[in-house]
């Protein structure tokens, strides 16, 4: 049996004003940038 395992990671930028979040995940390809905020 073989398992897809998704490998996801989230980093974090705490500024002075203001806070960034980005999700990746990464794929066959590399590394995809999925959400930011």
């Amino acid at each position: 049996m073989f398992f897809n395992k998704k490998n996801k990671l989230v980093g974090l930028d705490i500024g002075s004003r203001t806070l960034k979040v980005a999700e990746v995940v990464e794929k066959a390809s590399g590394l995809v940038l999925k959400k930011i905020g």
